[in-house]
């Protein structure tokens, strides 16, 4: 449910209040018909904590004799015989252990883990496995490709006092617009992290908050590739963002609205009575202030919005890395269900969507036994 209304942070109430006095709309439910506009939007909040897949989902089955989870292990391969996939071998406290599996393998290791670990089996293209010294089990070209992300920009404020804790993961609102680039849905997020952060590279506050835009519909697209063949060396990620001119052009006007909407409601010391002096910009900061200026400020300061999506591509055409039915091309008793698989990212948070993706796939795995 939607922070209720006696609960909401300070800060928070204030950008909603002046975005919506600057003229963009508002909606009481980003979920339902109308999924444009400013809103209070529902949270998996319980007890002041994010209730997690894992709360949902796993705890509750615990006890069921049928459900073992092992915690603490690195899954170094996927095993495979005959074109198979028969288990996977795995590091648990230093020491090497397998899995065999007679029916199928679900991998569900996300947007990075999930490409890094088929490519480290010997599932990728084929050329860069060799090189690698990599054994090929199917060449999949595009494994590790079409890496996308909602890029962030932050505008960031210091305050003379901490503020209210929130207790609603720090978000509470989020606007859906348009930066006008994107067509004919929203292609912009605006909204508050109730927090004092700022940009990588920049020295945050003691005390503050960030007002965020995030292009939620971008063109820009990355790859995720192996650095060396052991499991425990992380992957080569480029996360491609701002690769194309409209994603740079669409990131700088939602950083304007945000300027244009918080001077408007009375500049810096926007909310509440508060002052200028208890509520200072620090970035971008004063120098920065024609459209030139906003989009070096983007470049310098872009970041991620934490959605990598894509990696292992679903299509119905003969590069794409999973069908329909979230199976591997290629190989048998293997199928995918997390993020890797969304062809294009959704312009909100994907959250649900994996959850989605999840709850199809045990479908399918159900309808089969």
């Amino acid at each position: 449910a939607p922070v209720p209304e006696a609960s909401r942070h300070p800060v928070a109430a204030a950008f909603a209040a002046a975005l919506t006095a600057s003229g963009w709309p508002a909606t009481d439910d980003l979920s339902g018909p109308n999924q444009e506009g400013v809103c209070w939007v529902d949270l998996a909040i319980a007890d002041g904590e994010r209730v997690s897949p894992a709360d949902g989902y796993v705890r509750p089955m615990l006890g069921n004799s049928s459900l073992v989870v092992r915690t603490g292990c690195l899954v170094t391969k996927l095993r495979f015989t005959r074109g198979r996939c028969t288990g996977i071998s795995y590091v648990r406290d230093g020491k090497p252990a397998q899995v065999s599996c007679s029916r199928e393998v679900i991998l569900c290791a996300g947007a990075i883990g999930t490409p890094q670990l088929l490519m480290l089996s010997g599932i990728g293209p084929a050329n860069r496995l060799r090189n690698l010294g990599i054994g090929l089990v199917a060449d999949a070209g595009d494994v590790g490709e079409n890496l996308q992300d909602h890029p962030i920009a932050l505008t960031s404020y210091a305050t003379e006092n901490a503020l209210p804790v929130s207790q609603y993961n720090h978000g509470e609102m989020y606007a859906a617009l348009r930066s006008g680039l994107g067509g004919t849905v929203p292609d912009l997020h605006l909204f508050s992290i109730l927090l004092p952060l700022t940009a990588a590279g920049n020295e945050p506050p003691p005390a503050g908050y960030a007002l965020v835009a995030s292009v939620v519909a971008p063109e820009s697209r990355g790859s995720v590739r192996l650095a060396s063949a052991h499991p425990q060396a992380s992957p080569l990620i480029d996360p491609g963002l701002l690769r194309t001119g409209r994603d740079l052009d669409a990131l700088a006007a939602g950083v304007t609205f945000i300027q244009q909407a918080t001077e408007a409601a009375g500049g810096s010391g926007f909310w509440g009575e508060a002052s200028a002096e208890r509520h200072r910009k620090l970035y971008p900061g004063p120098d920065v202030r024609t459209d030139a200026d906003v989009r070096d400020y983007v470049r310098r300061s872009v970041g991620s919005y934490y959605h990598p999506v894509g990696t292992c591509r679903l299509g119905t055409d003969d590069r794409a890395v999973v069908d329909v039915e979230l199976r591997v091309q290629g190989v048998a008793g293997l199928r995918i269900a997390d993020a890797s698989v969304m062809p294009a990212i959704p312009n909100a948070h994907p959250h649900a969507t994996v959850l989605a993706i999840a709850e199809r796939a045990a479908d399918l795995i159900a309808s089969q036994r």
